[in-house]
């Protein structure tokens, strides 16, 4: 028993460490950043819609379930190999690194990557999948902050990220919106057994999941910027009062949204704006 720990621990401690801020560890960080936010929209499509492997093409849902556990079991390792910062210190001891990951991140990891498995083999359940949602955004806002940290940029660089990350934020809100939409007429139509939801107004119960997803994030983009239209509309109390919580709290986002973009542009331009007044001065 001794051998074979000490083999192991000669085969670990072959494994080369990484740095924490180097380049590849930066590229790894932007691969796993981007399949997680992948996810962070496809695992409320599958909880809404109740998505099976025949609703996706073979190289999608490779994408979306498939390889998502494999970089999560590299990061893994990645992760148990990488030196930190701990209270301004660089550790690159690899007993404490193993100590330190097994402390904070360890049971995030698992927390995603067992559900991830058990969709893979259509073990599933939507506490399972709930879960799975909220360690996501968890992991995903880890990975962002890492990020933001390495590539502190400046002026309109950093104006340009945070642009995109606003829009990021306002299309992911009308997508988790649009899905929610959805499954509440689902389930009034599957467990409540009422014929009066907005899916039976518009006559959309019964076609793809596409279309109806198109028409779930039509309806929360024109309640977002509070437009509209009424051709998609509540059509029973619950929906009403889930359509009062969407225009509530989508005002106050979009406002913020809209104040945000101003901040933004403004400060992007804030450097052309004051070379432009000191060519003036100099000018007279």
């Amino acid at each position: 028993m001794r051998r074979l720990r000490e083999k192991w621990y000669t085969i670990i401690m072959a494994i080369p460490l990484f740095e924490m801020d180097n380049i590849y560890s930066t590229l790894w960080n932007v691969i796993l950043m981007v399949f997680f936010s992948l996810n962070f929209l496809v695992v409320p499509l599958h909880i809404s819609f109740e998505l099976e492997q025949s609703n996706y093409y073979n190289s999608l849902w490779f994408l979306f379930h498939e390889l998502p556990i494999y970089l999560l079991a590299t990061d893994i390792v990645h992760s148990l190999n990488t030196a930190y910062y701990s209270k301004g210190v660089y550790v690159k001891e690899r007993k404490k690194i193993i100590k330190y990951y097994f402390k904070w991140n360890f049971w995030l990891d698992i927390c995603i990557l067992i559900p991830l498995i058990l969709v893979l083999f259509e073990i599933e359940g939507l506490t399972i999948l709930h879960l799975n949602f909220l360690m996501i955004t968890v992991k995903l806002q880890i990975i962002t902050t890492k990020l933001e940290n390495f590539f502190q940029f400046k002026d309109k660089p950093q104006g340009i990220i945070n642009l995109l990350k606003l829009i990021f934020k306002v299309l992911s809100i009308a997508h988790l919106c649009g899905c929610a939409w959805h499954y509440i007429a689902k389930w009034e139509i599957s467990d409540l057994e009422m014929n009066n939801t907005w899916l039976n107004y518009v006559k959309v119960q019964n076609d793809d999941w596409q279309v109806r997803y198109v028409n779930s994030l039509y309806f929360s983009i024109v309640t977002m910027v509070t437009v509209g239209y009424g051709d998609i509309s509540p059509q029973n109390t619950v929906e009403k009062s889930f359509s009062i919580i969407i225009i509530t709290l989508s005002c106050g986002f979009f406002a913020y949204a809209l104040n945000s973009v101003g901040i933004i542009l403004k400060e992007m331009y804030r450097e052309d704006d004051h070379f432009k007044f000191i060519f003036f001065i100099h000018s007279f």
